[in-house]
């Protein structure tokens, strides 16, 4: 074979074996790249199950800021979908604010791959998801290096500490509050090893005992504080504690502040072990009680100097009691001498009224009479006082009748308004019971000085009287007097010095009006001692109103009906006339108590034309009313010529003059009858029982007496 046939057989060999060669090292080469690429993908795969697995919040961003990875836990605390956050700034799906200002916080993304450092994020950092919740979040963000060490990207991690941060701001609330309660109570919290050196004391003992923190701990024992002499007798006593492992408790004990001062604590601890029972300190608090041990001190001065002074006021009340035993004793006597000759003048000189005296004895018969009883009245008003200054006024208990007190009660008063020309009312509520049990004496003394007190202030318009019922039970009731008047008034800083002995609103009233202001301390005592109170209500030139309340017994059994003289008066109707609205409502409420009908008008004409559109059985006629008063308008009635459908009706006249002038002006007018203001019960059922018709048997228990 020629040599070139050789060398051409020879190359192709060797060309084909290292195509063969070429071809196995592709082949190893492909077998790499494949192996490297699964190994990639499994570490991929390893990467995103670890990142969706774990419980921080991860973000991956590019160069440019924009999301390339989101994992599950970024998905729940932002509210974003991976799908949704992937290829968006970071920004929009990463929303953060400063808890306290709420201003928009730096990007940290930004801030990662500009300073090209880690950036952390505080934990007052709000993330606000996308549905507005807001988290507290902390962490951090890197940046993310390539092979050649250039930025390429950057990476957040996350978590929620909302909880974590709740917690602690409670706590921190916590230890404010107990500091602020330590240091307003001066208590401080303090630890000292098994020697007593200090291992830890609060900061109020810079406030109690102006040491700082680092003067104590670590350089001075708990009984280095104890001031000389005793310390060291308080140290000796305090290991012998220590060696029993026993707590303090309420310990009292010195301490010597910085600056001299000695302050008293109450020592309050308990032992700390090691897990072998050995002792390894103890833990405990002192609370400054230096004032309070003062204040301690301070009383028992001061309940000293109370034990003397009140051994000094009994000595004195023993020596005052005595002066007013004395002084009642003589009160008495001398009130039954002077009251044995008052009597004396007041019934002689009415024996001498009775007899024929000129115009002029009279008058000066009469001021004699009245001179004695305002005496007596004063004579009696003195002694009640001393009575009541010595504690021996005392209430009688007595079955009585309330209407029947009123009634006689109201004819003194009554008389005294008439002749000064005013107009008196007394009467109680329809509900108000009348038999009770109390001292009758003492509230018709209580009433007696209020309508007295109404009187003498009161020069024109009305006194009324009245009784009411507040409330009551089975067996007691409490009941309101009230007297009113259209007089001068009381000046609202006067009225509070009314009910003080010996006090009037006006000291220039004793001289214009008489009096010595006992009547208003003795009634407000009265109504005291008989369970109620007493007040006023006025207003300076409007008049006023007294009241007082009394709570009486009810009678445990009501005693027989009173026999009031009334026939029966089945359909009998009345007709009252009387200018005074307050009268009409008075009458008529005693005409219903009695069972009967009535109508009220206002003057003689209104009578008039009432009498010709209806007839009455019986009228009630007021003698003094303005345009016709009672004695003409019962001159018209009785005139057969006019228009009444009855000229012969029983006509009584209601008067507060009940003289014999009186009676027979009304007789020569035409009336049958008349009753006296202010009408009593008995006085109007006599009277309505004389002249209203008989035609049946008169039903005695058709009076409602109660």
């Amino acid at each position: 074979m020629p040599p070139l046939t050789l060398v051409g057989t020879a190359g192709a060999v060797l060309l084909a074996l290292l195509l063969g060669f070429v071809c196995v090292l592709l082949r190893l080469a492909d077998a790499r790249i494949r192996a490297q690429r699964a190994e990639r993908l499994e570490s991929e795969d390893r990467l995103s199950a670890t990142l969706r697995s774990i419980g921080d919040g991860v973000i991956a961003c590019d160069a440019e800021g924009k999301v390339v990875s989101f994992n599950a836990m970024a998905e729940t605390l932002t509210g974003w979908g991976a799908n949704e956050a992937l290829r968006r700034p970071f920004a929009e799906v990463f929303r953060i604010v400063h808890g306290a200002t709420r201003q928009e916080a730096e990007n940290p993304v930004e801030r990662a791959l500009r300073e090209d450092r880690i950036i952390g994020l505080a934990d007052h950092t709000v993330l606000i998801a996308r549905d507005g919740t807001e988290r507290r979040i902390a962490d951090s963000c890197a940046p993310i290096y390539s092979a050649a060490g250039s930025v390429i990207g950057s990476v957040l991690v996350f978590r929620d500490v909302t909880e974590e941060y709740r917690r602690r701001e409670q706590l921190r609330e916590s230890e404010e509050r107990f500091d602020q309660l330590a240091e307003q109570s001066g208590t401080i919290a303090w630890e000292v090893d098994a020697q007593g050196l200090y291992t830890y004391v609060s900061h109020v003992s810079e406030t109690v005992l102006g040491y700082r923190l680092d003067e104590l701990v670590g350089r001075r024992h708990f009984y280095d504080l104890h001031p000389e002499p005793g310390r060291e007798a308080f140290r000796m006593a305090s290991f012998a504690v220590f060696e029993r492992k026993e707590p303090f408790r309420n310990l009292e004990n010195s301490v010597e502040a910085k600056d001299g001062r000695v302050v008293v604590v109450s020592t309050n601890g308990i032992p700390l072990l090691n897990a072998d029972g050995t002792l390894r300190g103890y833990r405990g608090s002192d609370t400054d009680i230096t004032e309070r041990k003062q204040a301690e001190a301070d009383l028992r001065k001061t309940n000293r100097s109370l034990e003397e002074a009140t051994a000094a006021a009994n000595a004195m009340a023993i020596e005052a009691y005595l002066a007013n035993e004395t002084k009642s004793e003589f009160l008495a006597n001398m009130s039954h001498e002077i009251r044995t000759p008052l009597n004396g003048i007041i019934g002689m000189t009415g024996l001498l009224l009775d007899t024929e005296l000129t115009e002029e004895q009279r008058r000066h018969a009469e001021v004699v009479r009245r001179s004695g009883e305002s005496l007596l009245a004063l004579l009696n008003n003195i002694l009640d006082v001393s009575k009541m200054e010595a504690g021996k006024l005392a209430l009688e208990t007595l079955d009585f009748d309330l209407h029947a007190m009123l009634d006689d009660f109201a004819a003194t008063p009554a008389q005294r308004a008439h002749d000064k020309g005013i107009a008196f009312i007394c009467a109680a509520a329809p509900d108000v019971p009348g038999y009770l049990r109390g001292d009758p004496g003492r509230l018709r003394q209580v009433l007696t000085n209020l309508t007295g007190n109404a009187l003498k202030f009161t020069h024109h318009g009305e006194i009324g009287v009245r009784v009411s019922l507040v409330s009551q039970t089975d067996v007691e009731a409490l009941l309101r007097f009230s007297i009113q008047d259209t007089g001068v008034g009381i000046p609202a800083e006067k009225q509070a010095l009314l009910f003080q002995t010996f006090s009037q609103a006006d000291t220039s009233a004793t001289r214009r009006y008489g009096g010595t202001g006992l009547g208003l301390a003795i009634s407000k005592q009265l109504a005291e001692m008989m369970g109620g109170r007493i007040g006023l209500v006025s207003q300076e030139g409007r008049g006023s109103e007294f009241w007082f309340t009394a709570r009486l017994d009810k009678q445990a059994e009501r005693a027989p009906k009173e026999s009031l003289p009334l026939a029966d008066i089945r359909g009998t109707h009345i007709l009252i006339v009387d200018d005074n609205f307050t009268n009409q409502q008075v009458a008529v409420g005693l005409l219903k108590r009695l069972g009967l009908r009535a109508d009220a008008v206002a003057g003689g004409v209104e009578a008039i034309k009432a009498l010709e559109t209806r007839p009455y059985d019986l009228v009630l006629m007021d003698l003094q009313m303005p345009e016709m008063d009672g004695l003409e308008a019962a001159r018209q009635i009785r005139n057969p010529h006019s228009p009444v459908q009855d000229h012969e009706v029983p006509i009584i006249a209601m008067t507060a003059n009940a003289m014999a002038s009186d009676r027979e002006d009304c007789l020569d007018a035409g009336m049958n009858d008349y009753v006296s203001k202010p009408v009593s019960r008995r006085a109007l059922a006599e009277a309505l029982d004389r002249w209203l018709p008989r035609d049946e048997p008169t039903l005695h228990n058709r009076v409602d007496t109660k």
